[in-house]
Formats: structure tokens, sequence, C-alpha cells
């Protein structure tokens, strides 16, 4: 195993070497210049610009240096000379407008990029224990600096601990460890250790450097509306390029579909043979609407739905060098599954499923009872990060149905539009209703309709002249996304199986969700759920 060296990364450049400027900072080069040399010593990893995804109180933050060691991981904001505190708060002096303006909190920013470090540590696979983050801020201009009462001295650096930084470093973390009875951090070993700076390294590229490394062009070919994935999809990614066999779950709107059209272009632009089922027709032609300007013949990617199967037969499809399945949890429920599955387990497979939340049907679906029939097992990923709006939708479905504590699947937490709650008096004048709301702006809508296939053919009828609403089944929705969602027909005493399709059919929608639901007589159970849950 080739092991990555001890130092910074990125390495100072020629150009940042002769300016002594880093990212316009001379104090920041400062810093970068004694943890590079004193990281070589000590056996130390310092990334630089470090970019967080999930900051605490923005859409994103970047911590200036995250220096990993064998005890623990240490968040460092640099600031310059000209900083000073008035009246609790901070200041720097803006050399070009000759005054001093205000500036946020460089402790809080510190301490907050701690935080986003520790929940991405969590979704490192191989990050089995808890390690110790700690953080500070550094002022490598100034000989004294008081940064209050609220934070403790030893987190602040000075012009002197540039002479030895490893004194202030350890002093750092053994602090830290004290403050927060964390004991004694074990030390990693030179292995481990590599493969968690290997793993950060690659989350820190994903999220910017998106057009120099090899495993994402294919997102640049799929024009995606995601401009920034979530940690949880960046390390599906490094699980892709290194196993054979991935099965990735997690709720609606985590980014399943999206993860495996890049799974699937990504297998055929290196070459292989690829076979990409999908739950519909309907999804199938969105898919392939997405792959617009690609030739699929050229890269040897072929799509097909479940049914395919039961009309061309198993052998079909026996000669493609990868399976991918979206809506797995769907897939399992064909007497066929087993089979096929079997019959890939010298090649690749991708699964992508909610076997969880989605799993419309009498029976669970046991995953470890299926691939025990099968001849494959597959390492496990979970997307566990929700990313529409979607927080009242998961956390009342998840407690209606008991699995509160079940982390396998979160809300974001975003709180947009709360979904609305009508009762239902009249198919016709709701429909109308609906119409009438968009006829204008024309966005996407679904209406779907839950239990009655009559009324479904009724609500089909009533917009048929109208393009920009798509009427089906809450099963039919799946893997698909609108603008606006409108549920119809939620009855007063809705069992499991139509908690779960409310749960997917609301969770179609991007903007704003709306159900229409039955009152019959003195029954108003079903006020209680939405009051409770909604």
């Amino acid at each position: 195993m080739n092991l990555l060296p001890p130092g910074v990364y990125p390495p100072l450049n020629e150009e940042e070497i002769n300016n002594a400027s880093l990212n316009g900072s001379h104090a920041e080069f400062l810093v970068c210049n004694v943890l590079g040399k004193q990281a070589i010593e000590s056996g130390w990893f310092v990334l630089r610009s470090f970019h967080i995804e999930d900051h605490p109180r923005n859409h994103s933050g970047e911590i200036d240096f995250l220096v990993i060691t064998d005890r623990a991981l240490i968040c460092i904001e640099v600031k310059g000379s000209s900083i000073k505190t008035k009246n609790g708060g901070f200041q720097s002096y803006h050399r070009g407008a000759k005054e001093w303006r205000e500036i946020k909190n460089p402790f809080q920013q510190s301490k907050e990029c701690s935080y986003s470090v520790v929940d991405l540590l969590k979704l490192i696979p191989h990050v089995k224990r808890r390690l110790l983050v700690a953080w500070c801020v550094w002022f490598p201009e100034m000989s004294t600096f008081h940064s209050g009462l609220e934070f403790d001295d030893w987190r602040t650096g000075l012009s002197s601990d540039l002479e030895n930084a490893e004194f202030f470093i350890k002093t750092v973390v053994e602090e830290s460890s004290a403050k927060f009875g964390f004991g004694p951090p074990e030390t990693l070993s030179s292995q481990r250790l590599n493969a968690l700076v290997t793993s950060l390294r690659r989350i820190d590229h994903a999220q910017i450097y998106e057009d120099r490394i090899p495993f994402l062009p294919a997102f640049v070919a799929l024009k995606n509306e995601l401009k920034i994935l979530t940690n949880s999809q960046k390390l599906v990614l490094d699980g892709l390029k290194v196993n054979k066999h991935v099965l990735l779950y997690g709720g609606a709107g985590t980014g399943k579909t999206f993860l495996a059209r890049y799974a699937a272009l990504s297998e055929a632009n290196n070459g292989r043979q690829v076979c990409f089922f999908l739950r519909s027709e309907r999804l199938k032609n969105k898919i392939f609407e997405s792959y617009a300007g690609i030739d699929l013949s050229k890269c040897s990617l072929s799509l097909y739905t479940f049914d395919d199967i039961i009309q061309k037969g198993i052998s079909h499809f026996l000669n493609y060098q990868v399976l991918i399945i979206d809506e797995f949890q769907d897939f399992l429920k064909f007497d066929f599954a087993a089979e096929l599955i079997s019959s890939f387990s010298s090649r690749k497979t991708r699964f992508f499923g909610d076997h969880i939340n989605q799993s419309i049907s009498e029976s669970e679906i046991q995953l470890e009872e299926f691939f025990n029939e099968t001849t494959l097992t597959p390492i496990l990923f979970n997307l566990n990060l929700n990313i529409r709006n979607t927080k009242e939708i998961i956390d009342g479905t998840k407690k209606i149905l008991n699995v509160e504590e079940d982390d396998s699947y979160n809300s974001n937490s975003i709180r947009g539009v709360p979904i609305k709650y009508t009762v239902l008096n009249s198919i016709e004048k709701a429909v109308k209703e609906i119409i009438n709301r968009h006829q204008r702006s024309k966005p996407s809508v679904l209406i779907a309709c839950l239990n009655s296939l009559d009324e479904l053919g009724e609500i089909y009828n009533l917009t048929l002249s109208y393009d920009f609403i798509t009427v089906l089944t809450a099963n039919e929705s799946k893997g698909l996304e609108w603008d606006y969602g409108y549920v119809f027909k939620l009855r007063s005493y809705p069992d499991k199986t139509e908690i779960k399709e409310l749960y997917v059919a609301l969770t179609r929608s991007l903007v704003y969700s709306e159900v229409f639901y039955e009152l019959s007589g003195q029954d108003f159970s079903v006020l209680q759920f939405i009051s409770e849950n909604g």
C-alpha cells in the first residue's frame, strides 16, 4: 500500500512562496510555513482551505487549516495583525477605506467548523470510533491578544507560537481533551491515519475541484440541478469506485436516482456494457431525457424497465458487465430478482433503493434474508440527508411508524412552506382550484391519488387538457419530481401501507404540498394524525 507522506496539502506553489502570501494573507502564509515543517517532523497532515459544505450557520464555510495528527483533528482559523475587539465584538482594519469594520467572531467561526468536522467523520465508513476534534485561532503577526472571558486563552495562538508550533498544537489537543472529558485519545496507526486523510481530501476535492478529478466528468455531462453534493453522496462516489457490489439506501430526496444516473453513465464511459433498470416507463423516459446530448449507443448503456425482464427473459441480460437497479425495494418483489442478481456475482452490481420507507407491500423486505439466497453480499451505504424541503413530512412519517430513533434517513434542517391539509368536499371543485392556481405560470404539478383507481380516472379526465399536470398513483410517482404536489383521498384511518404511500407522494414535490383528506361521520382520527405529525 502506498502511503501519503506527511505535509501540507495542497503544497505551497512557487507564486505563493515568492509573494509570501496565501489567499492574499501573509498571516496564513506564516502559519502554513511552520505547520508544513512541523508536519514533516511529527508525521502530521495539514489540509489548507478545507471546504465545509454543511456549516451550522451558513450554506458552506472554510477551515483555514485542518491539522490531522494520530491523536486528533484541529481546526485553525488564522487572522492577521489588524484585528481588535470592541464592545464584545471583533473588528478588522480596512486599509483601502482606512476604517475599522466589524467582522465575524473568529473563535466562533473555528468552533462552528469543528462541529461540521465531527458530523463529517460520522459519514466516513472506516472511522470506527469517536475522534477528538479541537479548534483554535492563530494571530501569527500579534504578540498579544485577549479573546475575552467567553473563550479560553489556550485557544489563542500568537507570533511566539510560530517558534514552537508542536507545543501549541499539542496544548490545544490536551486542553480540549481535558475540557470535554474525552480521556486520553488513542493513537491512529499510519495506515488508518492515511485512510482518514485520503477520505477527507477526496471529500474536499469533490466539493471544489469537480472538473479536475477523474470520477466526476459524468456529473458535468448530466447537467444536474444539484450544484453541491452532500457529504454522504461524495462517500458513495468513493464506494462505487472500489467495491464490486454496492447497495445504496436512503429516504426520498436523498439523491438515489441522481447517483444511479451517474453510476450508469460512469461505468459505460469506462467501456463496460451496462444495463440500467428503472421502475417504470415514465421514469425510464425521464432518465433518457436527462442524458440529452449523450450518445448512449456509443457508451454501451441500455435502459430497461422491470417489465422488460418479464418480456425478454433473464437470459437477454446475461451478456452485460454491470447491473444497476433503481427503486431496488420494488425490484425485490419479483420472483426473478434473486436469480438475475445471482448471475452477476462475478461482475459489478449497483442497487439503489429505500427498503425502509418506500417498500409498499404487505410484507417487509428483509435484505439480509434476501441476499442469503443470492451468491453476493453488497457493501451498504446510507444516504441519510434529505435535500428537498421535506422536514415535516419525514419527521411525521417516522413518528407515526414508530421509527423516530432510526437515523438511516433524516430530514434536512430547512423549513419552507408547511404542508396544507384540506377537507375534500368535491374532487371536481378541488381539481379546478388547482388548475386555476397554476394555469398562468404552468409549473410541473403532480396529483397523486391514494386507494382508489376510480377517483384517479375522474381526476385524469378533468386535467386532460393541461399538460403541466400529471396524474398518478403514489406508487407510480416514485423516483420523479414535480414543483407542486397534491394528494387526494387520504382516509380517516390510514393504515401503514397508506401512510407509506402518503410519504412517497408528498416527497415528490420541491416547493409545495397539499393533502385533501376525507371525513366520515364523527371520525376525526385523521385530524389527530395531522395535528401530531403534520
